[in-house]
């Protein structure tokens, strides 16, 4: 018995070594960083037939600097419309979820702690509607579709940034049991706060 808690905390400390050693090299370098962005999103356009509300959602993106102004990201992402009528019922919710994917072109202010950014990529995401009682009516296939976004970032701290930005997102797809085509397009405006690692 003694040998196996032995076992396990040579195993706990060695395991543990390591992550702090990677960690250690992480932070050295700041190559990484890591990316949670609430926002609020305004439709460019109706949705199938429903007249779609203002939304909501949040993002996380982890970002690797592959040189200096350049990141790559990816990512995960869900954004929420309601629709008081639509082909999925009365007070109806449009869900939009999925992966991110892109580069991001940084460019710093001299003698400042703000940069500029400009960044392009796409989606890998899906819809889903739901009717007020919270039943799922259809949902469609992931598709590919496209994002371009401006914002400005701000150092806070060593490591921490917070980057006030605005996107816009378009993504075209299909309910093939109904055969409704559907686009989902908007302007989103959100607030990221980054951890550079």
């Amino acid at each position: 018995m003694k040998l196996k808690v032995v076992m396990k905390s040579t195993l706990s400390i060695f395991f543990l070594s390591i992550f702090l050693m990677f960690s250690g090299l992480l932070y050295a370098q700041e190559k990484w960083n890591l990316n949670f962005r609430p926002a609020v999103n305004f439709a460019t356009q109706d949705v199938g037939d429903a007249e779609i509300k203002t939304g909501f959602g949040f993002e996380f993106t982890v970002g690797y600097k592959i040189v200096r102004p350049l990141t790559a990201y990816v990512g995960w992402g869900w954004n929420q419309f309601t629709a008081e009528e639509s082909f999925a019922g009365i007070n109806a919710d449009i869900e939009e979820t999925g992966y991110v994917f892109g580069l991001q072109f940084n460019l710093p202010v001299k003698s400042s702690k703000m940069h500029y950014w400009v960044s392009g990529g796409g989606i890998y995401n899906h819809i889903e509607t739901e009717n007020s009682s919270g039943d799922l009516k259809f949902n469609t296939d992931h598709k590919i579709g496209f994002q371009i976004a401006a914002g400005l970032k701000f150092v806070i701290a060593e490591t921490w940034r917070l980057s006030p930005d605005v996107r816009y997102r378009s993504l075209s797809t299909t309910i093939k049991s109904e055969n409704i085509d559907l686009e989902l397009s908007y302007l989103s405006f959100g607030i990221g706060l980054s951890k550079a690692f």
